[in-house]
């Protein structure tokens, strides 16, 4: 077996980083490069979280009566007890020009209405249950549901409360 030579290190050999060189880490920084990060399962090399982007924010305008209805329809479509998140919220996908595209899957069965609503060009993901729970809380003389989208990831409805969403590319 042929032996390969090592050179030994000394302290000589180690070069010290100096204090004038260090690049300054910001906060912002921070939370940036906190975005960039993708992880890979260890195995199998599969992509298992991909940067997270900042969402589009604004506001879609319903009238209560229709959406409250067409709500408590989705949640009929969705299963109680699913092991994938996405499958518990509602797909909620406004065009800009007053129509917004609700849907619902279980992955055996898919349910979709296009309703009538105010905003902008916005598509998330909000879980169906909670969504229809805090509309029905309303007071009943509130005509109008405003989902306020936030750029994190976020909706409130009419103010109340404040709903995690998930991208609109994750619903299947």
């Amino acid at each position: 077996a042929a032996m390969k030579a090592t050179k030994k290190v000394t302290k000589k050999d180690v070069k010290k980083p100096s204090a004038a060189k260090k690049p300054e880490v910001t906060a912002k920084a921070e939370v940036a490069k906190a975005l960039k990060v993708e992880m890979v399962h260890a195995t199998t090399g599969v992509v298992v979280s991909k940067p997270k982007e900042k969402e589009p924010a604004g506001t879609i305008t319903f009238a209560r009566a229709e959406f409250e209805k067409d709500l408590a329809v989705s949640c009929d479509f969705i299963e109680k007890k699913s092991t994938l998140p996405v499958l518990t919220h509602v797909l909620i996908n406004s065009d800009g020009s007053g129509h917004v595209h609700l849907a619902v899957s279980n992955l055996e069965q898919c349910w979709t209405k296009i309703v009538t609503g105010k905003g902008p060009k916005i598509g998330r993901c909000a879980p169906a249950a909670l969504l229809l729970k805090e509309v029905k809380a309303l007071p009943p003389d509130v005509k109008e549901i405003e989902l306020q989208f936030r750029e994190d990831a976020m909706v409130s409805v009419n103010g109340r409360c404040t709903l995690y969403t998930m991208p609109a590319s994750e619903f299947p």
